[in-house]
């Protein structure tokens, strides 16, 4: 079969495989960005976070702080924010929630092509590659993260190891050094430092094992594009850097003990959800990827010619084993765990993806060598007895654990034995009959079978999006009062009701907040709210749903009256005589809290604190206006979350003063006796330096680029 021909059948069948699989987000009424599959992040922080991002964009400066979350907190430098990723720079010049759907789409159409690309790199045949792209495309790991981050970095990985492959088959040339330098860029500005971290490592690995000890000088070129891709994406990294020196997070610790996973939950690799969803495993974190039987099956002839395996699929296993040891905690690679930089990253989480493009490749190995012929009748009945032993295994796990989950919904059970043993039956055809093509075709369509129809437990749960809209004026009605107030104040919504960061939609100022990282002041004061030691704050801040709520009994602490906590949002009526019911929806109650105190004041130093004469004129995210009238020597306080990066200017002269800290957190700064104009500006050291670089990197980029295909022209010219 000819190549153009082969890859249009192909690009046919995974668009169809997308469009069965995703056809009731196509043009309705629901979100596939928004829909809740394991983890909320998409809806209450990924989409908030990139809408407020383009209005700042569009407003003509760059996203730097969100003065609506919590006390104010740094945006650009939130990783996860990802402004300068080029699917988020679609949606900020065409902003559209369903555009958004399509995206993502577009992102598992680029990961099937990329996937293809790499097993004609590795001369694969049409239908290994098909197989390939395919069980990678639909595992369970890709699935459940449709909607997150970590697709914006992974799908560049296959495209990776393609650059890698031509440049050890040619000559490493210039073309290839800047094309691997602005990948691996893309990989770092995909959102996702952890993600980017192991597909970096994922590229590395397979350069040095595919070349060996010979290459060394295209390793080197290899290794100087992936810095460069660094280098470009200073802007970024260099932010995120400066923040991570003032912050608190959850990503150290024993935390991450919680993540790994047992040698019992190897099962859910081969069938897919034995138990009612979200009962399979409670804590949504250890949900694994599922991939199937039939494409385990063939990989296990991948090890047919053992002896002359390629580099490239030593190295698959090579990975395959260390990070799944990792992952289980199987010994001796459990220790790979504890190791610097590595006990600081969620391995599961991260690393998965590797296993499972790892997994797919293999069964491309296997599916080559079926095709090919070279499969024998002793590889083909060791690779059955394994591949039942494992069925047979997994399926006595799960027995043994449904006595303590749930009851196990037997039709994913019996189905994927049912697919594997027709599998088997048409190895077994092709290898007697010796018509591996007719033989290879069918299993294809189990494989889609498999990891297509078998999505039970892996349809999301569904978000209304009439108030999720780019700039719409529909607002749940219990926020309307809020917004209607001009004056800068803060709320809280008790509970877990109304999450946070809902409100950046609505530009209300949310006091609670859902974030990875924090300032390290917020988290202190939350903690001394909750009654505990910062040391105690990350079980606490788990307990509770992974973000820093507020609850009834907090209400009356003295931090939310000087954090201006204005207005609060409860389930249940509250009885205090420092709030008054100004508004009631079917199932929320709105309070104001009289001793809220203002977002700026003078703290006079002989006559106390003076509320009346200081005044915001102006507030930007990146910048604060202030007119003060002092009487006496004093302290501007500025009620907003202090951050290295931001300054503070005397008007109309510009002389730059010192921002202080007032109460560990807040931002003021020194007066004399009479009328002043501050303007408080952002602008941290780290997108500075990081912006300095990575222009400075691409227009060097550029001018050789220039300098190499101008000499190529002349050259050609002679």
């Amino acid at each position: 079969m000819r190549e153009q021909r082969a890859f249009i059948i192909f690009v046919a069948l995974l668009l169809l495989c997308i469009f069965i699989q995703y056809y009731d987000f196509i043009d309705s009424a629901h979100s596939l960005f928004l829909a809740f599959f394991w983890d909320p992040t998409p809806r209450i922080g990924l989409y908030p976070w990139l809408v407020e991002s383009t209005r700042q964009l569009r407003d003509g400066h760059f996203p730097l702080w969100c003065n609506l979350k919590g006390a104010g907190m740094p945006l650009w430098a939130n990783y996860q924010t990802a402004p300068l990723n080029p699917f988020n720079i679609i949606f900020e010049i065409f902003p559209s929630l369903k555009l958004l759907d399509y995206l993502l789409m577009l992102k598992l159409f680029l990961l099937g092509v990329f996937s293809y690309w790499l097993g004609r790199e590795l001369r694969l045949c049409f239908l290994a590659r098909t197989l390939a792209a395919v069980s990678i495309c639909f595992c369970g790991f890709i699935r459940l993260n449709i909607n997150h981050i970590n697709l914006n970095v992974d799908l560049w990985v296959p495209a990776g190891l393609v650059l890698v492959e031509k440049i050890y088959k040619t000559q490493a040339n210039f073309a290839k050094l800047i094309g691997l330098s602005l990948l691996s860029a893309l990989i770092f500005l995909g959102g996702n430092p952890q993600a980017g971290f192991y597909a970096l490592v994922f590229i590395s690995g397979y350069a040095l094992i595919r070349g060996g000890w010979g290459s060394k000088k295209k390793i080197l070129v290899i290794m100087v594009s992936l810095c460069f891709g660094c280098a470009l994406s200073s802007v970024q990294l260099f932010n995120f850097i400066e923040y991570l020196g003032y912050s608190w997070n959850y990503h150290t610790g024993r935390i991450f003990s919680l993540d790994y996973l047992s040698a019992q939950r190897l099962f859910s690799l081969f069938f897919p959800w034995l138990f009612k969803p979200m009962e399979f495993l409670p804590e949504w974190f250890k949900l694994p990827g599922y991939i199937g039987l039939i494409p385990l099956f063939l990989l296990l002839f991948s090890l047919s010619k053992i002896n002359r395996i390629p580099r490239s699929a030593l190295f698959f296993w090579i990975y395959l084993i260390v990070v799944w040891s990792m992952i289980y905690q199987l010994f001796p690679f459990s220790y790979l765990n504890y190791l610097p930089v590595l006990d600081k990253i969620r391995t599961p989480k991260h690393a998965y993806f590797g296993v499972c493009l790892c997994i797919a490749m293999l069964s491309g190995y296997g599916m080559d060598y079926f095709f090919k012929k070279l499969v024998s009748l002793r590889n083909y009945i060791l690779a059955v007895s394994l591949i039942n032993f494992i069925a047979v295994l997994s399926l006595v796990l799960a027995f043994i654990l449904s006595r303590h989950i749930g009851m196990i919904n037997w039709m994913p059970v019996i189905i994927p034995l049912i697919l594997l043993m027709s599998a088997e039956l048409l190895v077994a055809y092709g290898i007697f009959s010796g018509k591996t093509e007719l033989a290879g075709l069918v299993i294809i369509g189990l494989v889609c079978v498999n990891v297509i129809y078998l999505g039970a437990g892996l349809r999301p749960e569904l978000t209304d999006t009439k108030f999720y809209q780019y700039d719409n004026n529909i607002v749940p009605p219990i926020y309307q009062p809020i917004i209607e107030d001009k004056t800068l104040c803060r709320m809280v919504a008790t509970g877990k009701i109304l999450s946070p960061d809902l409100n950046v939609l609505f530009r209300a100022n949310d006091f609670r907040e859902f974030d990875g990282i924090y300032p390290r002041a917020y988290a202190e004061k939350m903690a001394e709210i909750y009654g505990i030691r910062i040391e105690d704050l990350k079980e606490r801040y788990i307990s509770q749903g992974w973000w820093f709520g507020i609850e009834a009994g907090h209400l009356d602490h003295k931090w939310l009256n000087v954090f201006g906590v204005k207005y609060i949002i409860s389930e249940h009526r509250l009885n205090s005589p420092d709030l008054i019911l100004i508004g009631r929806s079917q199932d929320h109650y709105l309070y104001m809290n009289q001793d809220a105190i203002p977002r700026v004041w003078l703290k006079l130093y002989l006559s106390g604190l003076d509320f009346k004469n200081a005044r915001i004129y102006e507030y930007k995210p990146d910048m604060v206006m202030v007119v003060a009238h002092s009487s006496e020597n004093s302290d501007l306080v500025l009620a907003d979350q202090y951050a290295p990066g931001w300054r503070a200017f005397i008007l109309p002269a510009g002389t730059e003063v010192k921002i202080f800290k007032e109460d560990g957190i807040f931002r003021k700064v020194k007066l004399s006796r009479g009328v002043w104009e501050i303007k408080f500006l952002y602008q941290p050291w780290g997108f500075r330096i990081g912006l300095f670089f990575s222009i400075g990197f691409l227009l060097g980029m550029f001018l050789l680029s220039f300098a190499h295909l101008t000499k190529k022209y002349i050259i050609k010219s002679k």
